[in-house]
């Protein structure tokens, strides 16, 4: 067996053992509540991080030994949990390298998002290495925004301005509501749900900009958006556009 296999098989078999004693209806209530495309143990996400924490046999290797392992459990996970555990290990890697070759090594994983929980770990990573390096990351979201795959429409703006409190830098606003606007009437509703989030974080730093997009384009933006587009505006505001849109 590969390292990458035995990597694999260890971390299923911690999860696995982690979640034996889990009360069934718990495990049937999380499975609802993630809609995860794979098979879910029912770990929440303190436990999946104490796991991670605990570490593994191979979690003292340097990071160019790790990332390969990792990179193989993420394509080739049989569980949620062990995934996700992947997106936790890469978001939070001791001695990874510079922010353009991390990109080019960590980007591709948003094509094998299977849940909403790892687009939103990888997401603020992406903002990370966006801030550090924009001219390599923004032509890939600029990419991504066109893309058939939901998951990486919506990486194309999460990833945006994951947590504003935490951007020392940001892009200008015209550069992130010229990616949000392609995405107004997007049929998935993931997609629609990362659109509002990137609005309300952008509001927070583009208040003016925001609140006049969203004003111009009230009818257009969907109720699952706006749900969370207007959070951060200042009252009046949001309530003038709330007017627009009962209009």
């Amino acid at each position: 067996m590969t390292a990458a296999g035995a990597a694999l098989d260890e971390v299923e078999a911690v999860t696995a053992a982690a979640a034996r004693d889990l009360d069934p209806r718990k495990v049937a209530e999380r499975t609802a509540y993630m809609k995860s495309a794979m098979p879910l143990l029912g770990l929440a996400v303190p436990a999946q991080r104490a796991i991670l924490k605990r570490g593994f046999s191979f979690s003292r290797a340097p990071f160019a030994v790790q990332f390969p392992l990792w990179d193989h459990v993420w394509w080739h996970a049989r569980s949620h949990e062990a995934k996700t555990l992947a997106a936790f290990w890469v978001d939070g890697a001791r001695g990874a390298p510079e922010a353009a070759p991390f990109w080019h090594s960590v980007s591709p994983w948003s094509a094998g998002i299977a849940c909403w929980d790892m687009s939103d770990v990888l997401s603020g990573l992406h903002a990370r290495l966006l801030e550090a390096v924009p001219e390599v990351v923004l032509p890939d979201l600029r990419r991504w925004n066109r893309d058939a795959n939901p998951w990486l429409r919506r990486q194309s703006v999460v990833s945006l301005i994951h947590q504003a409190r935490m951007r020392r830098r940001v892009l200008p606003a015209a550069t992130i509501l010229d990616l949000v606007a392609p995405l107004l009437a997007d049929p998935d509703h993931y997609v629609q749900k990362g659109v509002g989030w990137c609005l309300r974080e952008a509001s927070v730093v583009h208040p003016d900009a925001v609140a006049g997009f969203l004003r111009a384009h009230a009818r257009a933006v969907s109720s699952v958006a706006w749900a969370a587009a207007g959070d951060k505006l200042d009252p009046d505001r949001r309530a003038e556009i709330a007017a627009v849109r009962r209009r």
